[in-house]
């Protein structure tokens, strides 16, 4: 009866743990996120600013040297943070859809991270 009540606690003990993991594990995981979105928003941003050149790091390209669907994309995002919309979809027509995704990827770790640290929303009177 005894070792029963033991294995019991034991597995317990090892899926709170698990839990545990999981829940670090994903915390980690938006803290990276955010950490990479906000340092390409702000490589974006200074980029189209100080008009620095440019540097080929797309794979496709450099195996094929031609621009892939996706060329042009940091330039357009850029363009479109410093409020030139025009030019930044004359340069990639979805950089528009492409800042909005990195803006709700945004928005969704930091609410999962204030989640985990526990911050409580406060009520306004």
């Amino acid at each position: 009866m005894a070792t029963k009540d033991l294995l019991k606690k034991i597995r317990g003990a090892l899926a709170r743990l698990r839990d545990y993991q999981k829940a670090n594990c994903l915390f980690y995981c938006d803290l990276f996120l955010l950490s990479i979105s906000g340092l390409y928003l702000l490589f974006s941003y200074l980029n189209t600013e100080f008009s620095l050149p440019t540097i080929r790091i797309c794979p496709f390209y450099l195996l094929t040297s031609r621009p892939c669907p996706f060329c042009g994309m940091t330039r357009s995002i850029g363009e479109i943070l410093h409020g030139h919309l025009q030019k930044g979809f004359q340069i990639h027509p979805f950089g528009i859809v492409f800042l909005g995704g990195w803006i709700v990827l945004i928005i969704l770790s930091i609410k999962n991270i204030l989640k985990k640290i526990g911050y409580k929303k406060v009520e306004m009177l």
